[in-house]
């Protein structure tokens, strides 16, 4: 497109990437919470440590799904602002 606006997304991209690395540590804080709320069950522990433990994951599981939203709208975001420019850049 010479003489043209050119957008970059590279600091998007770098960030979309940062938060993929954050859903796997909450992916890994699931897995330990599970193991914890199981090994809690197991040891007959109190219904209120386990209770603590499911509302643990829960808050895991919601961060989770808002996380994958979020990018979800960012990677939409992105893609609606580059059809205009790929349109443009075709018809060159």
């Amino acid at each position: 497109m010479p003489g043209g606006a050119r957008i970059s997304f590279n600091c998007v991209d770098s960030s979309l990437s940062s938060l993929k690395n954050c859903q796997s540590y909450i992916n890994t804080g699931m897995d330990i919470a599970t193991h914890v709320a199981l090994d809690l069950v197991e040891s007959f522990n109190d219904v209120e440590d386990v209770d603590s433990m499911e509302n643990v994951m829960l808050e895991y599981a919601a961060m989770d799904r808002e996380l994958n939203h979020y990018m979800r709208a960012i990677e939409e975001t992105v893609n609606q602002m580059l059809v205009p420019y790929c349109v443009a850049a075709a018809s060159v």
